[in-house]
């Protein structure tokens, strides 16, 4: 079915939307297990060297912030620390090769769409994906995990190029998201509260969050900007870290290089951040004199920061949500935010909130099955609103 520019595409998101609700009646991946498509299929470590002489670096596809090593080419290897980050080729034959670099990562291997195999923590090293039968393929890396503590490399990918590139077309939608840990998925496979650090960082899987399954639904390409425990001006039990909006700006959070937008321009940015500016009470050695001044900076602030983005991406809409009760500092805010850029002239911008989650994941966070219930919410936002009926982006879809 193709879809022109002007057309609302309220079919496609209506089957979109039937596909999440599925989720949700079937309780949604609240476990995972990664199991390859064949016994022929494989993924393992490579002793020795790649015979260069077969296999070359392949051009890499990716919109998620990385710095580049050497920054010129798309033959690098490439260094990330925001979540959701993945990264794609195009091959032709049984075989490509990628290579794990420093820092710990849990990484889902696809090829074709189909996810194959998955790689808790690999060693240092180059990988095989075996098997695959002799034609044009895509390769997609995943990496699951948050890293917060210190950047990550990976790459290059290594294959014979692709004969053809008509099974590579960009997406026609790109979506961005900016957040907290209800954005990065957060032990969202997690089936218990109570959890230890390595639980969390296990049970964490971004592409099953929010941004992975609204993308999913769009065909969309995403980029997540999101660092759990961090809030608008204050973070998680008031900790002194970088805020979002003090880290938004940057490839890597040692904030020495400014992430620019090269081929970025997301149609729809959703922004769900708040939660952690009100986790605690105030605390004497904390520069606001009393709550109403914590909310009053906290609404000033994110105005701010939405502004910022309006000038960095002109023709995106904006979706400010918050998963809190409605009579929450957090939710109050957030809906303030709104209004007031409403009054202020801003019209592509809308105030979603969401009530009903069961948070059952680790420290009461939202799990996979929550995150289809946002995506339902989106979705028919989406739909009423016609927000992707013209996008910056070609819109013709096959479906």
């Amino acid at each position: 079915m193709q879809m022109s520019l002007c057309s609302p595409r309220s079919e496609f998101i209506a089957t979109a939307i039937f596909a999440v609700l599925t989720l949700l009646t079937l309780g949604a991946c609240q476990t995972v297990e990664y199991k390859t498509v064949s016994e022929q299929v494989k993924v393992a470590a490579v002793e020795g060297m790649i015979d260069r002489t077969l296999f070359e670096p392949l051009d890499v596809r990716t919109f998620s912030r990385v710095e580049r090593s050497p920054n010129t080419s798309q033959h690098a290897s490439f260094k990330r620390q925001w979540p959701g980050s993945y990264l794609e080729a195009g091959f032709n034959g049984s075989r490509v090769f990628f290579e794990v670099g420093e820092g710990d990562v849990h990484i889902k291997i696809s090829v074709d769409g189909q996810e194959i195999h998955s790689l808790i923590k690999p060693p240092i090293g180059v990988y095989e994906v075996s098997g695959l039968s002799n034609v044009d393929h895509v390769v997609r890396i995943d990496i699951l995990n948050e890293s917060q503590v210190a950047p990550t490399t990976f790459g290059p990918i290594f294959g014979q190029p692709m004969q053809t590139t008509d099974a590579w077309r960009e997406r026609p939608v790109q979506l961005e998201f900016i957040g907290d840990s209800h954005t990065v998925g957060y032990a969202n496979t997690s089936t218990d509260r109570s959890c230890t650090p390595d639980t969390i960082w296990r049970t964490t899987n971004t592409s099953l969050g929010i941004a992975g399954q609204l993308s999913e639904a769009l065909n969309a390409d995403y980029q997540v900007n999101a660092v759990s425990g961090r809030g608008v001006v204050r973070n998680y039990g008031g900790g002194t870290d970088p805020t979002i909006p003090e880290l938004y700006n940057y490839v890597l959070f040692d904030q020495k290089s400014r992430a620019e937008k090269n081929k970025w321009e997301p149609d729809i940015v959703f922004i769900g951040i708040g939660t952690n500016d009100f986790s605690i009470s105030l605390q004497a050695d904390e520069h606001w004199s009393n709550r109403d001044a914590l909310r009053n900076e906290y609404v000033r602030q994110y105005m701010t920061f939405i502004k910022r983005l309006r000038q960095r991406y002109s023709r995106a809409h904006i979706v400010i949500w918050i998963a809190a009760d409605p009579a929450s500092e957090q939710y109050i805010g957030s809906q303030t935010v709104v209004a007031n850029l409403r009054s202020g002239g801003e019209t592509r911008i809308d105030f979603v909130p969401i009530t009903g989650l069961s948070m059952a994941a680790c420290d009461w966070h939202p799990t996979t099955t929550d995150a289809a219930q946002i995506v339902a919410e989106f979705l028919a936002l989406i739909d009423q609103n016609e927000i992707l009926a013209v996008s910056e982006h070609s819109l013709s879809l096959d479906n």
